[in-house]
């Protein structure tokens, strides 16, 4: 079970299929299928959200449906609500909350390596101000091959038109220096030209 490594960055997983939370909007730049909405993905006691594998490269209950093999683009589901009290810590890396960013991803693998991080954007709806953090590893320890990185299979005759997707749980707070206060995001993610589709989420310090 791999967690994101800092230096590096994520590991490529098979495409799986998965029902669950649904995201909140519809279409991602440069997608033409429409994906579901959640009626109210709001993290209680007692929800999906609470279960999420944060910073772990794996599906669950939150996950984004794939749209289909043809999709190339990115998606995210996340919660509309967040709570969390003021001053905490929740892991070992500093963040102050847990606020899942469930993402799928499917792209073209590149011809040449690309050396570039997924890249979590959070606007401050209030404030008007941008937050940015690409996505890295969290530990210096073990190595893991990165989707940027990945080259063609050259032993097949053709490995034009490959693609390669999965799934990644980035906790949003452990990526993002937002400060440590009530207020709502708008948030998407971007790589390699393409942007996924716009989530809000309202973090309220108690």
């Amino acid at each position: 079970m791999s967690r994101f490594r800092r230096g590096r960055d994520l590991p490529i997983l098979v495409l799986l299929f998965v029902l669950g939370c649904r995201p909140q909007s519809a279409t991602p730049e440069r997608v033409l299928t429409a994906l579901h909405t959640a009626k109210d993905p709001t993290v209680t006691a007692s929800d999906p959200w609470k279960n999420v594998p944060l910073n772990e490269n794996k599906p669950c209950a939150c996950s984004p449906t794939s749209p289909g093999v043809d999709w190339r683009g990115i998606v995210v589901n996340a919660p509309k609500k967040v709570h969390f009290k003021a001053g905490q810590v929740i892991d070992d890396f500093g963040a102050f909350a847990a606020v899942p960013l469930c993402v799928y991803y499917m792209l073209d693998v590149p011809s040449e390596p690309v050396h570039e991080s997924y890249r979590i954007t959070a606007t401050d709806t209030g404030t008007g101000k941008v937050y940015r953090g690409d996505i890295t590893t969290l530990d210096y320890g073990i190595e893991v091959p990165a989707p940027t990185e990945l080259m063609p299979d050259t032993s097949r005759p053709d490995p034009t038109g490959s693609a390669s997707g999965g799934y990644m749980n980035p906790n949003l707070t452990d990526f993002v220096p937002i400060p440590q206060t009530s207020a709502t995001y708008e948030v998407y993610l971007s790589f390699r030209g393409f942007k996924s589709n716009k989530v809000t989420i309202q973090l309220i310090m108690r």
